[in-house]
């Protein structure tokens, strides 16, 4: 029989866990925000120590609670080593663990003695198509290409007898990709990140990221993709390569690699997924 008197032990329970989930639950899947009082570990001491004695101008150093650190130098301007410096810190987090913050740039310490800090919830690490997905979200983007014709122009570029920079580029395309990245879902996956106007590719293999940057790209209406002068991180020249997107669906990619007819599937990742981010 049911016994109202019970019920409110109970009740009151499922209250307190309630309350006690969502004290340790913040926003955009952070855990509870922590105070931390700032101590360098060993391993942060020292590369902060080489840090400053080696860099010239535009560098910083990021840290987080748990250990991790990353740093930058040599930069053409601060934000820029800012930025460089959270990513690298953020390659050596783990889900669970404290988020990264800048310590210092360009000899200013920029970290209070205690600072709140949050456990990230889930962590994008190269060149990983669905966690890229997840952690930084798609592209909601849509396009049709006409891939026999981009084919076509591909195949001319590859012969020699069309200049990688002379197909009319198409406007509307290039700024759907511009400042984005593809990543590939299957195999050994892979990240295009467009920028501005250089591209690079990042590959996944046995021995780790194998990277090739090159010094421009161009997408034509047809949707051929097509980058220009590339160099292996070695530097030797790569020279160009192509891609043929044959259509974009609310960020989901339906392409081919430029000499291949075989197609895949692929995100338009909305942002840089050459690095790591977190949520």
């Amino acid at each position: 029989m049911f016994s109202p008197a019970a019920s409110v032990p109970r009740l009151a329970v499922l209250i307190l866990l309630v309350l006690l989930i969502a004290s340790f639950v913040g926003p955009q899947g952070y855990a509870r925000a922590d105070s931390w009082t700032v101590q360098l570990t060993r391993s942060q001491a020292k590369n902060f120590a080489e840090t400053q004695a080696a860099a010239k101008s535009n560098w910083a150093f990021a840290i987080s609670p748990d250990g991790g650190w990353g740093r930058s130098w040599e930069y053409a301007t601060a934000e820029g080593a800012r930025t460089r410096a959270m990513q690298e810190c953020r390659l050596r987090l783990r889900k669970g663990k404290r988020d990264c913050a800048l310590f210092a740039e360009n000899g200013k310490r920029l970290m209070p003695v205690v600072i709140e800090t949050r456990r990230v919830s889930k962590v994008y690490k190269p060149v990983n198509g669905r966690s890229a997905a997840a952690v930084i979200g798609l592209a909601p983007m849509s396009f049709r290409g006409n891939p026999q014709a981009a084919k076509a122009q591909v195949a001319a570029i590859n012969a020699g007898s069309l200049n990688v920079a002379n197909p009319p580029g198409d406007r509307a395309l290039m700024t759907m990709l511009r400042d984005r990245s593809l990543a590939t879902t299957s195999g050994f996956e892979s990240v295009v990140y467009f920028g501005r106007p250089q591209a690079q590719r990042l590959i996944e293999s046995n021995s780790g990221l194998l990277s090739i940057r090159f010094t421009g790209w161009r997408a034509t209406r047809e949707g051929a993709v097509c980058m220009e002068n590339g160099r292996w991180a070695t530097g030797k020249p790569f020279g160009n390569f192509c891609l043929v997107i044959h259509a974009i669906d609310n960020g989901r990619i339906t392409f081919s690699w430029g000499d291949s007819n075989a197609s895949r599937s692929a995100y338009l990742i909305a942002g840089d997924a050459r690095f790591a981010h977190v949520r």
